[in-house]
C-alpha cells in the first residue's frame, strides 16, 4: 500500500513509546517547525561525528568539498555543535562503519549515509534510530511518498531520506545526428526504441562498429532491469519478504532484453559481461555506443567533459506507464541513550537533506533531491529530467539479503542475455537462489 501522509501520521500516532521518549529530548518542539527549511531546536552542545564514504579532508573531490561546505553552513545556524567528519573508503569502509556503530562510544557514528536497500540491516540490528517522532507535517507533506516509504521498515522510518538516482536513457546525440535520426519524445514506447536502436547498430567506414544499445549487467547494479519493471515486474514483494521476478511480467521484460542482443543484434559482441566503466568509454572515448540505461550520477562527468549527449526516461513497456527503478541514498542516525546527542544527530540529518543546505552550498546535490521542495538550477535540463522521474521511480525493497539478491539476479540477467538460458529459466533459477534467503 502507498504510503501517504496522512497514514505516516497514524504511524507517529501509533507509537506512543517512540513519541514520549522523543519529547522526553526535545522533538515534540520540532513540531512547531512546520515550515520546510526551518531550522529545529535542539539542547545540544557537543560535537558529532559524520562517517562519510569517500570524504578526504581539504576538498580533494568535489563530494568532499561539498560536505566541508555543508558543515560549515550547519555550523552557521548551530554555533553550539562541532562536526568532526570521519572519512571511510568505499573498498572496505562498510567494515568500518560496522564495527563503530558496534562498539558504539563517543568516536562512534552519529550519523552516516547508507543506500535504503542496506538501511534495513542496522534497523533490524536496533543501530539505527527511528526518524519518526523527528518528522514534522511540512516533512510529510515534502518527502516524495514513494521516497519516504523507501526507508520504512515494519511500521517506522529510518534514515533521512536524501537524494534518488533514477536510471534514465543516455543518449549519445553526435551518434543520433551522424545517422539522421531523430530524438526521442520523453513518451517514447519499447518498439520505438528498438527501432531507434536498429537505425544507430553500424559499421564506420573506419571499421569501427557503432552498437545502438548496450547496458552494465554487474552484481550491484539494477540499470537493466527497468526494463523488467517496465513491462511490470518487480524484484520482491514490497516487505522483501517474497522473490517474484519469475512473474510473466518480469519475464516478458527480460525476454525484450534477450531479444536486443540474440535476435535483433543492437549491442556488441561482448553485451553482458561489459562493466559500467566500459559503457562510459564506448559511450563518451569511442564514441561507440548511441544508447544505454544509466543513473543520474553519470551527467556531471558529462557535462564537465563537453559529451554530446541528453536524456530521456525508460521507454514505455507493457505496463503502459512511465516506470523505472533507482536507489536512495539515505542519512542514518545511530541509536543511542543520549537523548539530546540523538537530537542533535537528528536535526544533522535533517539539514544534509533539506533546502536550506541547497540554499547555502551551491550544487549540493549531484542527483534529485527526495524533497519537493529542493529546487535545482535550470541550466542543467539533463539532471532535471531525471527529477522528472523521482515521484515514478520504484526504490529497491529493502532486505537484509540485499547484496545476495542482486548478485544473483544479475547473473542470471548475465546468462539470458548471452543467450545461455531462456529468460523464464533464467529468473526462475534466480529465484531458487534467493527465496531460501527472504525468511519469508
Amino acid at each position: 500500500m502507498p504510503l501517504t501522509r496522512r497514514r505516516a501520521l497514524q504511524m507517529i500516532a501509533a507509537a506512543p513509546v517512540a513519541i514520549a521518549a522523543a519529547r522526553a529530548n526535545g522533538a515534540a518542539a520540532w513540531q512547531d517547525a512546520t515550515p520546510v527549511g526551518s531550522p529545529v531546536p535542539v539542547a545540544y552542545t557537543g560535537s558529532l561525528n559524520w562517517y562519510q564514504f569517500g570524504y578526504t579532508p581539504g576538498g580533494e573531490s568535489v563530494a568532499s568539498r561539498l560536505a566541508d561546505e555543508a558543515v560549515a553552513a550547519f555550523g552557521q545556524l548551530y554555533p553550539e555543535i562541532t562536526i568532526n567528519i570521519v572519512g571511510i573508503p568505499f573498498e572496505g569502509g562498510q567494515q568500518t562503519l560496522d564495527t563503530s556503530l558496534a562498539a558504539g562510544g563517543d568516536d562512534a557514528p552519529d550519523l552516516f549515509r547508507i543506500a535504503s536497500d542496506r538501511l534495513v540491516k542496522y534497523a533490524a540490528e536496533g543501530l539505527a534510530a527511528p526518524i519518526d517522532p523527528f518528522l514534522t507535517e511540512a516533512d510529510l507533506a515534502d518527502i516524495y511518498p514513494n521516497v519516504l516509504s523507501g526507508v520504512e521498515y515494519e511500521g517506522q522510518h529510518y534514515g533521512w531520506p536524501f537524494w534518488v538516482p533514477p536510471v534514465g536513457m543516455f543518449l549519445n546525440t553526435a551518434i543520433f545526428e551522424e545517422q539522421g535520426v531523430a530524438l526521442p519524445g520523453d513518451d517514447w514506447t519499447y518498439e520505438q526504441f528498438l527501432e531507434i536502436a536498429k537505425q544507430l547498430t553500424f559499421d564506420r567506414a573506419d571499421g569501427v562498429h557503432v552498437s545502438g544499445f548496450s547496458s552494465a549487467i554487474q552484481p550491484d547494479i539494477i540499470n537493466i532491469w527497468a526494463f523488467l519493471y517496465a513491462d511490470g515486474g518487480r524484484v520482491l514483494t514490497d516487505d522483501g519478504s517474497e522473490y517474484t521476478f519469475d512473474s510473466p511480467e518480469a519475464v516478458s521484460g527480460l525476454q525484450k532484453v534477450t531479444d536486443l542482443a540474440v535476435t535483433e543484434q543492437v549491442t556488441p559482441p561482448e553485451f553482458g559481461n561489459q562493466k559500467l566503466a566500459d559503457i562510459v568509454a564506448a559511450f563518451k572515448d569511442q564514441q561507440a555506443l548511441a544508447m544505454y540505461p544509466g543513473a543520474s550520477g553519470d551527467v556531471g562527468t558529462y557535462v564537465a567533459e563537453n559529451v554530446p549527449f541528453e536524456v530521456r526516461p525508460i521507454p514505455i513497456g507493457a505496463s503502459g506507464e512511465p516506470t523505472t527503478v533507482g536507489g536512495l541514498a539515505t542519512f542514518a542516525v545511530r541509536q543511542q541513550d543520549d537523548a539530546d546527542r540523538l537530537a542533535a544527530s537528528m536535526a544533522f540529518g535533517r539539514f544534509l537533506t533539506g533546502g536550506e543546505v541547497a540554499a547555502a552550498v551551491p550544487g549540493y546535490y549531484l542527483a534529485p533531491p527526495a524533497r519537493q521542495s529542493v529546487t535545482l538550477p535550470a541550466d542543467n535540463p539533463a539532471m532535471l529530467t531525471f527529477v522528472e522521474m523521482v515521484p515514478y521511480t520504484q526504490i529497491m525493497p529493502k532486505t537484509p539479503a540485499w547484496g545476495e539478491v542482486s548478485a544473483a539476479v544479475n547473473a542470471q540477467i548475465q546468462a539470458a542475455v548471452t543467450g545461455s538460458v531462456p529468460p523464464e529459466e533464467a529468473l526462475a533459477l534466480a529465484g531458487e537462489e534467493i527465496e531460501p534467503l527472504l525468511g519469508g
